[in-house]
């Protein structure tokens, strides 16, 4: 299990552990928790601060620099309710994508239910630090089993479409709920 970082010292150790990972599969694996994730909402389950993202660990990089950078892969779930709240809350643009529930809705053919979940409570239960957690442990086995489903042309289609959704997600029109947001692209 991961551990919470949750003082500027644990993040400059944090972020010195992030460079230089391998990148094929990708090594980062993100999930941002709130409460109706959207351009105006606010992330949760992590005290944002600049200096969250601009502490700068020994090799003077920081987490804004690994996650704004596109030789980096991250790998998200469902991108385009956690990049407006990086965008608005922190002036985070994110490169170097891969969103999981794209790979995944290109592998199947059925529906998905929505979720909701409330982490606005502090200090955070147990339970939702498991959660967390959790939350993203099979993430790498998810994106082995679902890239290796997808044949060029649909990796391309979905290499396209988190670049849209992502592009989508950041514009002042946007509404990240409804039906609209549970049918897969094509």
């Amino acid at each position: 299990m991961a551990d919470l970082v949750d003082t500027v010292d644990a993040i400059r150790v944090f972020v010195d552990g992030l460079f230089n990972l391998p990148n094929n599969p990708p090594s980062l694996y993100i999930d941002i928790e709130g409460v109706n994730l959207l351009r105006h909402s606010s992330i949760s389950i992590l005290q944002l601060l600049d200096q969250a993202f601009s502490t700068a660990g020994a090799s003077g990089q920081t987490s804004r620099d690994i996650l704004e950078s596109s030789s980096i892969p991250k790998v998200f779930f469902d991108i385009t309710t956690q990049t407006p709240s990086l965008a608005i809350s922190a002036s985070i643009h994110l490169a170097g994508l891969h969103d999981l529930q794209l790979m995944e809705l290109a592998t199947r053919h059925f529906s998905r239910k929505q979720r909701t979940k409330c982490f606005n409570q502090r200090p955070l239960l147990p339970a939702i630090v498991r959660y967390c957690q959790q939350d993203v442990q099979f993430m790498p086995q998810l994106w082995l089993h679902y890239k290796a489903k997808l044949s060029p042309a649909w990796e391309r289609k979905v290499e396209k479409a988190t670049r849209d959704r992502v592009a989508l997600s950041q514009t002042e029109t946007f509404i990240g709920t409804g039906k609209h947001m549970v049918l897969r692209p094509w």
